[in-house]
């Protein structure tokens, strides 16, 4: 009986502490398994977090590179007309130009007056450019006013360069200038009966100014600059001044114009503008199919929190609402933030300027989740249609992406991390039932060693717990809990290959991005080269030669250093592809490039095929300079020995052409070309293969 109770008790004793200690062990595994969990599902948060962050502004910064890169092409565009007609303005000079355009049948001005409506406007013609002249502008015989033919006449020589930037520039709706108050006569391309659109869309026109009318104040705001200069906004557009969006008279859709004002003689008052009337959705259409994820969308916006392009399903997630309002003969439309009916995006539209990028989170009004993000794309002038008030704006790229597609990926790891965790802890809820069965009976054998096993397990626990999955729990015990550990060990292995899939994903990700911004800066690298560079010789082409020419003409009066053109050709070339072929007119329009590139060793110097087998030279020096650079190159292609029985010299040879100026304004830079074509020409004459300065 004694040795019964005594068996019991050390049975008991056993039994007790192994199982109490084995009870707090598996509770601290399940605790810290479920620690685990929870860390492993904020890691896997906040790194996609970052990822898409990350995406949403390198994709930001693309789009508007490109719709920045749309809005300086019109601004070069309005510059080159604005360049034109400002030196029509000022220079007295030119006047006899405008007369003498009068008597050439394509670009005279031949106005048809309309009795009925009381207005005039040119025929259509060839040009396709129209001049339309309101009816304050004429006399009660219905005749145009002196002053007003006087400014027509003037600014008809600007008809070419207005028809050529029309007609093969950017797509636009229209380009036009617009006279002073005094004489607003719209000069534009291209041609269009607009009085008459004006009349069915803008009563009251015929006899109200232009100015006023259309866009009352925004000349007096120009002129403000000039009295006070500190109104005049600084911003990389210069004075080229925007209006808010309206509908075109003239049915093409939603547009803005883009202004550039000109200025009198003495730049102390206005004197009209060109424009450039722009169809918004030619921006938009940029970036409303741009997107991340598979409901995410892409907009424009203005700083005062006005957006533009919207749909009808974005309008809805943003909570905005439609708005149109008439300002003298203009209807502008409106989505304002600052109306949202979510009052997160109403505060957001308050601060946007003070960021140049941004990424901020609202919820509709229906309880659902978005990320929006927004980019500074460009500064402007803005004139607001509130009088003469010129402020400056900015157009911003706004991106919206719902919430729960950024985390669908984060939904899917946090199940599958509970997935294996649940099937770990029922798996070592099952071992540990064995394993406490199998310490019951050999407890007293096997507890210190047991227990060994265990506290290795808690250390490698705990370093888990400090997210170490780098650490695995030695083996020491060859049954159920040695089993455990390696179980442990396994599912550690897996945590650690899905946080490894996730860094990996991101690095992915980024090396992804930075090898697409590669190529594309590659790719630009060869488009510039492309259009600068011959596909035969390799060497400058005319369009380069043409740019380049230009900048050292300015760069040369300015400075009043001479300047010097070689206008070369090579002897008889056609009777060499008559004799040898075309494939060896190739080859030795080649090899003349080369020796001609390798002859003209200075920086400066420039070398450009200028067409067929002619090629031209650039050089800063005088007539001296010319010649002896002429005879080396004329040396250079001799030693070729390149065969041309059909010469004189039984090889190929060249003649060139030279003319040596300091230029100075006054100086025609068109002619400057033509002479040394004269001087060439002299050089065939007297025998070839020689060099002649033109005199």
């Amino acid at each position: 009986m004694f040795k019964a109770k005594f068996t019991t008790k050390i049975t008991l004793l056993a039994i007790i502490p192994i199982t109490i200690f084995f009870a707090t062990i598996l509770g601290i595994q399940i605790f810290e398994m479920e620690k685990l969990s929870k860390s492993t599902s904020n890691i896997a948060r906040t790194g996609l977090e970052d990822i898409y962050r990350t995406q949403l502004a390198t994709r930001s910064n693309d789009i508007a590179g490109k719709v920045s890169l749309k809005i300086d092409n019109i601004y070069n565009e309005l510059n080159i007309i604005t360049g034109m007609a400002q030196k029509i303005i000022d220079e007295d000079g030119l006047t006899p130009l405008g007369r003498a355009i009068q008597d050439i049948p394509y670009l005279a001005n031949h106005f048809e007056y309309n009795t009925q409506k009381n207005w005039s406007n040119l025929k259509k013609s060839d040009i396709d450019i129209s001049m339309s002249v309101w009816g304050y502008l004429h006399d009660e015989g219905g005749r145009i006013n002196q002053n007003t033919i006087n400014y027509t006449t003037s600014i008809s020589s600007i008809k070419i360069l207005l028809h050529a930037v029309g007609h093969f520039g950017m797509d636009k709706g229209w380009l036009y200038l617009t006279g002073p108050k005094e004489t607003p006569v719209m000069v534009m391309t291209p041609w269009s009966q607009m009085p008459s659109i004006f009349d069915k869309k803008y009563p009251g026109h015929n006899t109200n100014n232009w100015w006023d009318f259309f866009f009352p104040g925004i000349v007096e705001g120009w002129e403000a600059w000039i009295s006070n200069p500190s109104l005049k906004p600084k911003n990389e557009s210069g004075e080229i001044t925007l209006t808010p969006l309206y509908e075109d008279a003239g049915g093409t859709g939603l547009m803005v114009t883009f202004f550039s004002p000109l200025w009198n003689t003495e730049r102390t008052k206005n004197y009209g503008a060109a424009a450039l009337d722009f169809n918004i959705h030619n921006l938009i259409s940029l970036v409303e199919n741009e997107k991340i994820g598979q409901t995410g969308f892409s907009f424009l916006l203005q700083s005062d929190g006005n957006a533009l392009g919207m749909q009808d399903s974005w309008v809805s997630v943003l909570g905005l609402e439609k708005k149109d309002k008439k300002e003298g003969g203009v209807n502008k439309i409106y989505f304002k933030f600052r109306e949202s009916r979510i009052e997160g995006l109403r505060e957001l539209a308050n601060v946007i300027s003070e960021q140049n990028f941004s990424i901020n989170e609202f919820i509709d009004n229906t309880g659902k989740e978005y990320v929006i993000s927004f980019r500074n794309i460009v500064n402007y002038n803005l004139w607001t249609g509130n009088g003469q008030e010129i402020k400056e704006d900015a157009l911003y790229l706004g991106m919206v992406v719902p919430k729960d597609e950024i985390l669908q990926v984060q939904y899917q790891i946090e199940d599958e991390i509970e997935s294996k965790s649940t099937e770990a802890m029922v798996f070592i809820v099952s071992i540990s039932i064995v394993f406490g069965i199998f310490t019951v009976v050999i407890a007293a054998m096997y507890a210190i060693r047991e227990t060994k096993q265990i506290r290795m397990m808690t250390d490698s626990v705990t370093s888990v717990k400090d997210k170490n999955f780098n650490v695995m729990v030695p083996i020491v015990s060859k049954d159920d809990l040695g089993e455990l550990a390696h179980t442990f060990n396994g599912m550690i292995t897996e945590i650690q290959a899905t946080y490894s899939q996730l860094q990996k994903y991101a690095k992915d990700l980024e090396e992804e991005v930075k090898e697409r911004t590669q190529h594309l800066q590659q790719a630009n690298e060869r488009l510039e080269r492309l259009s600068n560079v011959d596909g035969l010789t390799n060497v400058h082409n005319r369009r380069y030669f043409d740019d380049q020419l230009d900048k050292n003409w300015r760069n040369h009066v300015r400075n009043g250093l001479p300047l010097s053109v070689l206008l070369i050709d090579i002897d008889y070339f056609k009777k060499f592809n008559d004799t040898y072929g075309h494939q060896a007119g190739d080859s030795c329009l080649i090899q003349v490039a080369l020796a001609l590139q390798n002859t003209l060793k200075r920086p400066s110097d420039i070398l450009a095929r200028y067409g067929g087998e002619e090629f031209c030279a650039i050089i800063s020096g005088d007539a001296d300079d010319a010649m002896k650079i002429g005879a080396l190159l004329i040396q250079a292609v001799e030693t070729l020995h390149i065969e041309h029985q059909p010469s004189d010299k039984g090889i190929v040879s060249i003649s060139i052409g030279v003319h040596s100026l300091i230029p100075t304004q006054n100086d025609d830079m068109s002619k400057f070309v033509e002479l040394a074509d004269q001087a060439l020409y002299e050089s065939k004459k007297t025998g070839r293969d020689r060099v002649t300065l033109y005199s």
